[in-house]
């Protein structure tokens, strides 16, 4: 149960993983006509610097 409290196998890969999500939604929405090119970089932009910001605040 440890393990699983510690994040198991995703633990540190979380954001990373919701980032590339992110990018997949923006780049979904897009296909789909939901949003505009404007608006589908700007959705996959705030996912990579979400990732961006976790990574520095990691000092990796």
């Amino acid at each position: 149960m440890g393990k699983l409290m510690k994040g198991g196998q995703l633990a540190g890969k979380k954001t990373y993983i919701t980032a590339a999500l992110g990018v997949a939604g923006a780049v979904a929405a897009y296909l789909t006509g939901d949003a505009s090119l404007p608006d589908a970089f700007e959705i996959g932009l705030t996912a990579v610097l979400g990732a961006t910001i976790r990574s520095g605040i990691n000092g990796r």
